[in-house]
């Protein structure tokens, strides 16, 4: 603070000599029509040059957090100026003003003032949160604007010496308003020491703050034969001719392997299927009790024919799985305003999606039985509270087969199977 300010008495005087020059571009322009207004990470100059043909541009000139000196040049065509440069709120920064002709001749300098508020590096830790998470943890922060990044870091121990060390695991843009972000580590632990550093777009390092003793909940899979399907909407399709019904949700064959240890490989299909026209409905799992949800696995099955001649499946199966899903859990489901969203899931439907591979043609079991199993994960914020019921809403399906032929014109959706994992 002391080389700061004895930066900026120095400038003054470098100013107050340059400006005494009897050269010196005379106008003169009213206080009042220059404000200021503070803003993350520095104010906004407000001023008016209209009715003032002498002036033809404007300068301020001030020392900015990191004692550097910052120029600013404006014109009569513009009425504003933005001064950035600064970490935390201030109060009566000196600015020296300055206006210029057409000559380029400068006028003696005007010295005000001006207030600045946090900026989103220096914000960041006012409001931000770091939580337990899934094999990790989990930050939430409010940021006035998007105006820097977050380095974030844990102690664990270097893969190269093997002896504790701090390991950089993400960078993230601070980004404007409401924000959490979920990390799990590869290093196992029951809880973690977390490092955040900040840095503003110029690349100066704002802030550091740690977190210890962050706990980490560890996961595993909730046992199947504990959850029933309830379909309150009617959506979902029982069928016993083609083996369509929910029980296949959670039968464990995850690549629809169940058809051909049957004997059944042409029509009949052994998935979770809806009814035509159900795209954006929902139906809900019940898990018999409450559970701290941490994920939902969704699993799509191989195709088992070049022509699939059973039920409505149109000849494609790809165009029939989830690409956007949305977990709600609940404690009352006949409560609508009881259930809180845990989870969310995109890809973009017009291009080859997670079960992209489920149009690929597999007639033969052994062959089936190598293949790698097609699955995405819905993963759920740890917000500490358990659920017994699960919503699961599906707003869209895949619109690409290979060929954009069918695009699921029955607006149908399918899985293999489904799995559930909660905190262990």
């Amino acid at each position: 603070m002391k080389n700061t300010l004895l930066i900026w008495i120095m400038l003054l005087g470098i100013w107050g000599c340059s400006n005494d020059d009897d050269n010196a571009f005379e106008t003169s322009v009213p206080r009042e029509k220059i404000t200021f207004k503070a803003v993350p990470g520095g104010a906004i100059m407000y001023y008016n040059l209209k009715g003032n043909k002498e002036v033809f541009s404007i300068r301020a000139r001030y020392v900015d957090a990191q004692g550097k000196e910052i120029t600013v040049d404006g014109t009569y065509l513009s009425d504003s100026l933005t001064l950035v440069g600064f970490d935390d709120a201030r109060q009566n920064v000196p600015v020296r003003l300055s206006f210029f002709n057409h000559k380029l001749e400068e006028s003696n300098g005007m010295d005000m003032v001006f207030n600045t508020e946090d900026s989103a590096p220096a914000a960041f830790f006012k409001t931000v949160e770091v939580t337990p998470g899934w094999n990790g943890f989990q930050i939430a922060y409010d940021a006035p604007q998007s105006t820097g990044y977050a380095h974030i870091f844990y102690l664990g121990e270097n893969p190269l010496t093997h002896r504790p060390d701090t390991l950089w695991l993400q960078t993230i843009l601070i980004a404007k308003g409401h924000n959490v972000h979920s990390f799990s580590l590869q290093q196992e632990r029951p809880s973690n020491t977390i490092i955040i550093t900040t840095e503003d777009f110029r690349g100066y390092r704002v802030k550091k703050g740690v977190w210890e003793n962050v706990e980490a909940y560890a996961i595993s899979q909730y046992p199947s034969v504990n959850i029933s399907v309830k379909d309150p909407l009617g959506i979902i399709e029982e069928n016993t001719t083609y083996r369509l019904s929910s029980q296949y949700l959670f039968d464990g064959k995850t690549k629809g392997e169940a058809r051909m240890l049957e004997g059944n490989v042409e029509k009949q299909a052994y998935l979770f299927a809806t009814k035509k026209n159900t795209v954006g409905k929902y139906w809900v799992l019940d898990l018999g009790e409450k559970q701290m949800i941490a994920r939902l696995r969704m699993y799509a099955a191989y195709k088992w024919s070049l022509f699939i001649a059973s039920w409505n499946w149109m000849g494609q199966l790809s165009d029939k799985y989830p690409s956007e899903v949305t977990i709600y859990g609940s404690n009352d489901m006949e409560d609508e305003e009881s259930w809180e969203q845990l989870g969310y899931f995109y890809q973009s439907p017009l291009v080859e999606g997670w079960a992209a591979k489920s149009n690929t043609v597999i007639a033969d079991l052994t062959v089936l039985e190598r293949q790698e199993s097609l699955y995405a994960d819905i993963n759920c914020v740890a917000n500490g509270k358990e659920y017994r019921y699960i919503k699961m809403l599906v707003h869209n399906t895949f619109r690409y087969d290979g060929q954009l032929t069918y695009q699921n014109r029955n607006n149908i959706i399918a899985l293999s199977e489904l799995e559930v994992f909660v905190k262990k």
